[in-house]
């Protein structure tokens, strides 16, 4: 017989597992409430954790580091990090994304010959932020 094992978050995501509160005993022991609730992150969830990252942490890195050359007037290579604000219109373009990441990686961007480049922190801070939305997307688009 074989026993196939599926991970809790696995089944979570699939919706085939449900959490029920747990109920524990008053201290007379005499009445049983539900315990404190148990918080599953959701695809809402992480989106807006996601967007709320953008806007306070990414975006700013953006707009100091990226915009000057990559804005709304006269984007080189025609891209204009500019216009996108929302995590939809962001990861609608996935290989735009991505090039954008690698190059990020590799310290292509912004270039040396620039006078002021993100530092380490800062630089992970937008490799994080776009590696989480690539995760977010895959498990979003899961199935499809």
């Amino acid at each position: 017989m074989v026993r196939i094992v599926t991970p809790i978050w696995l089944a979570l995501l699939a919706g085939s597992l449900t959490l029920h509160p747990v109920q524990k005993a008053s201290a007379d022991n005499q009445s049983v409430q539900p315990a404190d609730a148990v918080s599953v992150p959701t695809a809402s969830s992480s989106a807006e954790k996601l967007q709320r990252r953008f806007s306070t942490e990414v975006r700013p890195l953006l707009e100091r580091y990226c915009f000057s050359c990559h804005g709304s007037k006269r984007p080189k290579a025609s891209l204009d990090l500019s216009r996108e604000t929302t995590l939809s219109e962001i990861a609608a373009n996935p290989s735009r994304l991505n090039q954008i990441l690698q190059r990020v990686v590799d310290e292509e961007m912004p270039p040396p010959s620039v006078p002021r480049r993100p530092d380490a922190a800062e630089r992970n801070a937008i490799i994080g932020w776009i590696r989480d939305l690539n995760d977010h997307e895959a498990r979003h688009n899961a199935g499809d």
